[in-house]
């Protein structure tokens, strides 16, 4: 049986850089991949998990045992993952987490990595508590210096999210099934049954909200624009929340910039036979008119109400995504900002008199939401972290404007 540690070693950073595709693509996306190619187990998805949540003292604590250069490189991501594991999995005696890795090591990389992987290993299991009672009194540091000095204007928030990294996810992917039960499924039952849609906390709770408000026009009719759909779950868990899936007509219309995010986003329209309610084309509201795929001529002109998840740093979303803590959020939002602001313009020239657009961000970033906040003219009226206090919630921001 393969080890666990091998299994997950192609998801983390440095056996990602070997491929310039895999590079380019999130810790989502790889998951997602894996979903219909090589399931990846539960376990092995708390060990990535875990080894990118602790990635920035990771580094330290490699500073601190050596400073010459690991070679190979990529063993580091072994280490990673075993760094992670030993600090979080109390149930599996630290001797034995070694010892497993020990044994990757070697058929990863050769048996000379035998002996410096036993003690790096066998140094954290020795300082196990003292490193946990140092991040416990400062979290912050599992962000990294450039994320806590960003974030040092919104200290709370920056503080739940930090000790959110500290804490083991529960085991599962939260999903929605058809009616409406959102749960933490095991990955396994995720992946064989197809009626589920993957959805964080937050953004479950966010369609509930947003149902509340559009939920009486939609199902008497009237039918939407999600301008950012891929890969479909706030569509779907807007549809499903308003109690339009059983709808027999065309109730969504939705648009995406990139073939195979559309390709995605059709893959789950088909999983939860949404193909004939939903019309979807490929369509960058960020660019020029000129510059624009056209819309189909027979789609509406105007919609009284549109949805724009914008393409933004995900900073809402490190405890799902904490591979996001390898790069640099802020030049992230700097590069995003122009897009942000192209798309909300020309949503607003396909906005019907009274109608509304909602913009939402997975993002609890204070320079990213302060600068939407200027761009919408209204401050943010849905913050996910506002409404939902347990651990590991998504944090999201939303407006709703005319």
């Amino acid at each position: 049986m393969k080890s666990a540690f091998l299994a997950a070693l192609p998801y983390m950073p440095r056996h990602r850089k070997r491929s310039k595709r895999a590079s380019a693509i999130t810790l989502d996306d790889l998951l997602d991949e894996g979903r219909t190619q090589t399931p990846i187990s539960g376990g092995e998805l708390d060990l990535i998990l875990m080894g990118y949540r602790f990635g920035h003292v990771f580094r330290e604590e490699v500073r601190a045992f050596t400073d010459k250069k690991t070679k190979p490189e990529e063993m580091l991501d072994l280490w990673q993952l075993a760094f992670g594991a030993l600090l979080t999995r109390d149930r599996t005696p630290a001797p034995v987490l070694v010892s497993e890795a020990v044994e990757a090591a070697k058929e990863a990389f050769g048996p000379h990595v035998a002996a410096v992987t036993n003690a790096f290993l066998r140094r954290v299991g020795r300082e196990h508590d003292s490193l946990l009672a140092r991040w416990n009194a400062e979290p912050e540091r599992l962000l990294g210096s450039r994320l806590a000095a960003r974030w040092a204007s919104d200290p709370t928030t920056r503080a739940r999210l930090a000790r959110d990294l500290l804490s083991r996810p529960q085991s599962g992917i939260g999903s929605i099934d058809a009616a409406g039960s959102w749960e933490w499924r095991p990955l396994e039952e995720f992946q064989k049954n197809p009626a589920l849609q993957a959805l964080d906390r937050g953004s479950w709770d966010f369609c509930q909200w947003l149902a509340e408000r559009w939920g009486d026009s939609l199902r008497s009719g009237t039918p939407w624009l999600d301008a950012c759909a891929a890969p479909g779950g706030k569509l779907i868990g807007l549809a499903t929340a308003a109690k339009v899936l059983s709808a027999k007509r065309t109730f969504a219309y939705a648009t995406d910039t990139k073939f195979p995010r559309l390709e995605r986003f059709k893959e789950n329209l088909r999983r939860w036979s949404l193909d004939e309610q939903v019309k979807y084309a490929l369509h960058t509201w960020s660019s020029t008119e000129d510059e624009r795929s056209p819309l189909p001529p027979e789609w509406p002109t105007q919609w009284q109400w549109i949805l724009a998840d914008l393409p933004c740093t995900g900073a809402g979303t490190l405890a799902s995504r904490p591979d996001l803590l390898e790069d640099d959020l802020g030049t992230r939002a700097e590069t995003l900002r122009p897009i942000q602001a192209a798309i909300i313009k020309g949503l607003r020239a396909r906005l019907a008199p009274g109608g509304q657009l909602a913009v939402v961000v997975c993002s609890v970033d204070p320079i990213e939401v302060g600068h939407l906040t200027d761009l919408l003219g209204a401050a943010p009226c849905y913050r996910s972290l506002d409404r939902l206090t347990e651990g590991n919630i998504q944090g999201l921001v939303a407006w709703l404007v005319s």
